[in-house]
């Protein structure tokens, strides 16, 4: 296989996926900004931003409920696009939408009345419960039908992906960056 036609196979893979059951789709009623959302203000901010740990820090949250001050307080508007990597205006229409379906409530911080934070209700923890569960189900089937040794090689296969994505990225801000600076003399 040449070059060209291993990198057409690879795009059309990868489209498949597009097009396919992984498309983005609702889950529970939300669509995928909102539970991703939803996901961010039980993470919070300390926890780090590979997979595992966020997956870890839902599981604990399921288990045990709030304990965390950013998982009681909730979380301000600017600190949950940054760990979405988006700019604050694009979450605003999603914020004002899981509020209005009681899944998201606004308050005031105590210590600082400027502050407004953004905190998930009961009904937005039963949202991310049941999420959660569908999507550990459907990776348990998804293992259950690659077997061990194929869903390792797959895991692995996909974390690649993903290093190589952040990677194409960091590379692609920092010459934005770069040019910036470089236009300011």
């Amino acid at each position: 296989m040449n070059e060209d036609t291993t990198v057409q196979s690879l795009l059309y893979t990868f489209m498949k996926f597009n097009r396919g059951i992984w498309k983005q789709r609702k889950t529970e009623g939300r669509n995928p900004s909102e539970i991703m959302l939803l996901t961010a203000l039980i993470r919070g901010t300390e926890t780090e931003r590979d997979p595992a740990s966020v997956v870890c820090k839902i599981s604990e949250y399921m288990e045990k409920g709030p304990t965390t001050k950013e998982q009681i307080e909730g979380l301000k508007a600017s600190e949950i696009s940054n760990l979405l990597r988006v700019k604050s205006p694009t979450i605003t229409p999603v914020i004002r939408t899981l509020e209005e379906a009681g899944l998201v409530e606004r308050k005031v911080d105590p210590d600082d009345r400027r502050v407004v934070r953004i905190k998930i209700t009961e009904a937005g923890q039963q949202v991310v419960r049941e999420v959660h569960r569908e999507m550990m189900t459907t990776m348990q089937g998804l293992v259950e039908y690659l077997g061990e040794e194929d869903t390792k090689q797959l895991t692995l296969l996909l974390n690649r992906v993903h290093e190589y994505h952040d990677m194409v990225r960091k590379e692609k801000e920092e010459r934005r960056r770069k040019e910036g600076s470089e236009n300011l003399c």
